[in-house]
């Protein structure tokens, strides 16, 4: 296995196509379960366990700024105007995250990994006005079940 840097390429797959957002660096991704453990009487370790709750959360902050790009994936599409990623964006009282195919494509000495989520939500968008740094939007997302039974993940390399 190569180690991927943590810097890549992000689409997303709406009804509109496939749109490519730009670089993402810091990409951050967790998979996991809630367990509960069965014991007997004396038993210190458990003899059945049963996972429930399983989730694929993560972050990942934009290495650019495109207003057009953050308000499709906030607020849905229509949600702004202005070309060429400028312009205004509204956030509206009734504005609810879209749902999206999220790919992730990374590439280190040759070696491509693809990570694609089939259907994932951003609840939450983060602008960080440093006094030193510049304003990096971070977004986190959350992984659901996609219908058609293409399921949640798969991770090509």
């Amino acid at each position: 296995m190569a180690v991927q840097f943590g810097v890549g390429t992000l689409q997303i797959s709406a009804t509109a196509g496939t749109m490519t957002i730009g670089k993402v660096q810091t990409v951050s991704m967790t998979v996991g379960y809630e367990t509960a453990n069965l014991r007997g009487s004396t038993d210190v370790f458990p003899c059945d366990t049963q996972h429930f709750d399983g989730s694929i959360e993560g972050s990942f902050e934009h290495g650019n700024i495109d207003l057009s790009n953050i308000a499709i994936m906030i607020a849905g599409s229509g949600s702004h105007a202005g070309a060429g990623g400028s312009g205004t964006f509204t956030l509206t009282a009734a504005s609810l995250p879209s749902r999206f195919k999220l790919i992730l494509t990374v590439t280190t000495n040759g070696v491509t990994s693809t990570i694609t989520l089939h259907s994932v939500f951003v609840p939450s968008l983060t602008l960080d006005f440093s006094r030193t740094e510049y304003v990096i939007p971070s977004m986190n997302f959350v992984a659901e079940n996609a219908s058609g039974g293409t399921g949640l993940m798969t991770w090509q390399m």
